[in-house]
């Protein structure tokens, strides 16, 4: 079964901000969860119904779109997209 939207947000949300956070952290665990983020974000994993590809499918965003901007532009860029991802989620709910 697909996942909801509004869940499918939050688990996407919070992986972009494990990526960003922790991406120059010091501490093993939060290395870690920078790394499991960036794994499944780089993923390419269409079976399982969390993967990355399949919740951007979920709230109508290019995986490879949105893929790109996390992984090759600033902190910035990247905290604007995420929100811009959740205004738009929102805009269609309305």
């Amino acid at each position: 079964s697909a996942p909801e939207p509004r869940l499918a947000l939050a688990v996407l949300q919070l992986a972009v901000v494990d990526y960003c956070k922790f991406r120059r952290a010091r501490r093993e665990n939060d290395r870690r969860l920078h790394r499991k983020a960036r794994a499944w974000i780089t993923s390419n994993d269409r079976k399982w119904p969390y993967s990355f590809h399949n919740l951007c499918e979920v709230i109508a965003v290019s995986p490879d779109s949105l893929r790109g901007t996390l992984l090759d532009a600033s902190a910035e860029d990247r905290a604007r997209t995420v929100r811009s991802v959740g205004k738009l989620f929102d805009a269609g709910r309305s």
